[in-house]
């Protein structure tokens, strides 16, 4: 077998796209009725959230926020 590519630098397809900034990332895409999300982490390591505060001047009825009482069972998604 030949193997003409080992021992030598193999031009990446993409490399040119991304090093002028053109390349198109997930974060790039945008679409109509597109839902966004977020995650909520302690700020400590292993740390438990005990509450969530939501500042009063948003309205939060355009959102939907899901907490872990929303996840039914024992919870054990680990993000």
């Amino acid at each position: 077998m030949d193997f003409p590519q080992i021992g030598r630098a193999v031009p990446r397809k993409e490399g040119r796209s991304k090093v002028t900034g053109q390349a198109l990332y997930l974060d790039d895409v945008r679409a109509d009725g597109m839902l966004y999300g977020a995650t909520v982490r302690s700020p400590v390591s292993r740390g438990r959230i005990r509450s969530i505060e939501f500042d009063p001047s948003i309205e939060w009825g355009k959102f939907t926020v899901v907490t872990a009482k929303d996840i039914p069972g024992r919870n054990v998604v680990a993000l």
